[in-house]
């Protein structure tokens, strides 16, 4: 997207964020034992925010058939991953 892009100012923004995504790779393989860590993390946060948005979602759907079942599902999830973490 960096070389292809029609917009300039498209092009600048990727090659920031290919540059960036470079850097947290080499930074990522430096520090193997704390990288473990550092994605485990990013990883239970984005689920657990994820199972809060379920449970929002379901509770907008309300006038909807079946609005329980992603209530539930959104409930389970987060629940499941808290504990997990």
């Amino acid at each position: 997207m960096a070389i292809f892009s029609k917009q300039v100012t498209h092009r600048v923004l990727e090659a920031l964020l290919a540059v960036i995504r470079i850097v947290a790779g080499i930074v990522l393989l430096r520090c193997i034992a704390s990288s473990i860590a550092v994605i485990t993390l990013i990883l239970a946060v984005y689920l657990i925010v994820e199972g809060i948005f379920s449970v929002i979602g379901a509770f907008k759907m309300r006038q909807h058939y079946g609005w329980v079942w992603t209530l539930i599902n959104g409930i389970a999830a987060h629940c499941s991953r808290r504990d997990g973490v």
